[in-house]
């Protein structure tokens, strides 16, 4: 929570991946928005995410409205991820390509 991933604040399409050579096996993929911090409430944060797993299979999740709950994207099953790449597709409170937005979390949980 201390760090996160933001975007510059003219992007209109902030996304971020990351790869695994070996692969990462989970079945929940949970997001935490940037705005997880008492000073931050009210400020834009993210209402939608899409998610490419592996290069192959898209996902779209939505945020929900409280500050302090996770958005989860449940595979399934067990899956190994190799490359997981991250759009924000949709901001509360914001214009995408007009303000910063972004991540404090990604977990992984089998």
């Amino acid at each position: 929570y201390a760090d996160g991933w933001s975007s510059a604040k003219e992007d209109k399409d902030p996304w971020v991946m990351f790869e695994s050579r070996k692969g990462i096996r989970a079945r929940y993929v949970r997001f935490t928005p940037e705005t997880t911090r008492q000073t931050q409430l009210g400020r834009q944060r993210p209402t939608k995410l899409r998610i490419i797993l592996n290069k192959r299979e898209v996902f779209e999740i939505d945020v929900p409205k409280d500050p302090w709950e996770k958005a989860v994207l449940d595979l399934g099953k067990k899956t190994r991820i190799k490359q997981l790449e991250v759009h924000i597709a949709a901001l509360h409170g914001g214009t995408l390509g007009q303000t910063h937005t972004g991540l404090s979390e990604i977990e992984l949980e089998e």
